[in-house]
């Protein structure tokens, strides 16, 4: 190469002018000579469009059309320069083309080559076969939609054993499958019939028989309603039975009552306190009747509880119970409730916890009915807790105020908390 005779210490313009005579060569169209400090020293031909920035960002050739450009670099030329050079690929081209043609040429003549002894050879195998299956399964449509006997298949005479063979038998079978499932419906189809005549002759059987019964159940439906009459007169005498007992009771019981509570406060205000106590039988006396004069009062106002639980039950069975609505405070009830039932808490030991917050707004409410259902709540709670504690709690929410009775005892079964409400 030219570049190699040039001297070591020649200069840029001398480097230069023997790169220059590569031009000789038809291939070789121009380049460009650049030094190490990146600068052009000049160029010579066709100016390559490859720069040396490209060469640098490593981009060492360029290819457009028929030029392809191709950088030299320092280590490659054994001089501090790089040189940039532009070839005609021209002449390649066509060569290649022509390769390529005689490529395609080649590769239609094998293909058409291979086709052609490939459909001499599949059209018995494979295609003749198909076309057989395929009117075999228009045959077969045409049989099971007329429920035909079974044909004779066209493919029945073929028997290979590769994937084709397995097709061609799997038809076979689920034609079959198929003609002997529409004979089964057929027959079902018979015994329905037969059932469903069965069927009807039972139910005009059962007809008769209904309206008979039907007729028996509105005489029926009639005795009922008069001994429902009956039983309805039966409940509203004993309601007014009730009623009227209960108001008997309570009259003269008010009085046993009231002249009760006079002679024990009599006893305790005018005659125990005048009487000489000195004495032991005196003493014991005095006690004994104080003690029995406080359970007649304290078993009088039980008594007058129950005739007045009992009148409750008469007026909600007719309709009439009367519900005294007023403004009350919350924990006057919470404490009154809590006070009837101090003795229980004291006869089993347990501990009453009070959580109540203060400064809640009134409640309307029936104040009798409240404490009741406070002292039933508290009560079971001590019922049902063997040790421990009861806490009552009250708390104001957003739009309510909540009372909560929460014990230590065995609580509600699961199964059983659906039906708390249900009396």
């Amino acid at each position: 190469m030219a570049i190699h005779n040039t001297p070591a210490g020649a200069s840029e313009t001398e480097f230069l002018a023997q790169v220059s005579k590569l031009k000789v060569n038809p291939l070789i169209l121009g380049g460009a000579l650049y030094n190490s400090g990146g600068a052009i020293v000049g160029s010579f031909g066709e100016t390559p469009q490859l720069s040396l920035a490209q060469v640098e960002k490593a981009d060492a050739t360029f290819y457009e059309g028929t030029r392809y450009d191709v950088a030299w670099l320092a280590d490659e030329l054994g001089r501090d320069y790089t040189l940039i050079l532009r070839h005609d690929t021209s002449f390649i081209r066509g060569k290649l083309l022509a390769y390529i043609g005689r490529i395609v040429g080649l590769v239609v003549i094998i293909s058409a080559f291979v086709t052609l002894v490939t459909m001499l050879v599949i059209e018995p195998l494979v295609i003749t076969p198909i076309l057989q299956l395929r009117r075999d399964l228009i045959l077969a449509g045409e049989v099971v939609s007329k429920e035909g006997e079974i044909p004779d298949f066209h493919c029945s005479s073929i028997r290979r054993r590769d994937e084709l063979g397995e097709v061609i038998m799997a038809f076979k079978q689920m034609f079959y499958q198929v003609h002997h499932a529409i004979a089964q419906r057929k027959q079902a189809q018979k015994a329905l019939k037969k059932l469903n005549e069965e069927l009807e002759a039972r139910v005009a059987e059962r007809t008769a028989q209904l309206a008979k019964a039907n007729a028996e159940i509105v005489a029926l439906n009639e005795r009922l309603k008069a001994e429902n009459q009956y039983l309805l007169e039966i409940d509203q005498m004993k309601t007014d039975f009730l009623s009227t007992v209960s108001h008997e009771l309570r009259t003269p019981l008010t009085s046993v009552l009231g002249f009760a509570k006079l002679i024990e406060k009599k006893l305790d205000d005018v005659i125990f306190p005048a009487v000489n106590t000195e004495d032991r039988k005196t003493r014991r006396a005095v006690e004994q009747v104080g003690g029995n004069i406080g359970i007649i009062v304290s078993e009088g106002e039980r008594l007058t509880a129950l005739i007045n639980d009992v009148l409750d039950i008469a007026k909600m069975e007719a309709g009439k119970i009367e519900w005294k609505m007023e403004p009350l405070p919350i924990e006057e009830v919470i404490e009154h409730a809590i006070a009837a039932t101090s003795a229980l808490f004291q006869n089993k030991g347990l501990r009453l916890k009070q959580d109540l917050e203060p400064g809640l707004p009134e409640v309307i409410g029936d104040r009798n009915r409240l404490i009741q259902v406070m002292i039933n709540l508290i009560s079971n709670a001590v019922k049902f807790t063997p040790q421990g504690s009861v806490t009552c709690k009250l708390s104001k929410t957003e739009h309510h105020i909540t009372i909560s009775i929460i014990d230590t005892g065995i609580g509600i079964a699961p199964e059983n908390r659906s039906k708390v409400f249900d009396k």
